[in-house]
């Protein structure tokens, strides 16, 4: 099942996905970086993890995908980091009991 949400850094509202099944054995947060967005791999990748098992949170950096703020640009390293951070507590409330896994695309 896709989930939506946002928040916001910096005062600027990004984007994010998850994905969840019933029954999962973990979690996978997949941060994507440069001009990937979250729902470019929808159809090809999350299906793939949702059937191991897996229950998949991304979101659309600065600038891309259905996150605001201008093209490609990041207010600076600190809100990168505070973007990474935010989704992370985001997945450990969604899922408190499985364990993580990072992959940067």
């Amino acid at each position: 099942m896709k989930n939506t949400f946002t928040f916001n850094i910096r005062n600027v509202e990004l984007f994010g996905q998850y994905w969840t099944r019933k029954k999962q054995k973990a979690s996978f947060f997949w941060c994507m970086v440069w001009a990937n967005i979250t729902g470019r791999y929808e159809e090809a990748v999350v299906p793939y993890f949702l059937k191991n098992k897996y229950a998949v949170v991304s979101f659309d950096q600065f600038g891309h995908g259905k996150s605001h703020g201008k093209r490609g640009h990041c207010p600076s390293y600190e809100a990168l980091l505070e973007s990474l951070e935010s989704v992370i507590e985001k997945a450990k409330t969604l899922f408190p009991r499985g364990s993580s896994i990072s992959l940067w695309s």
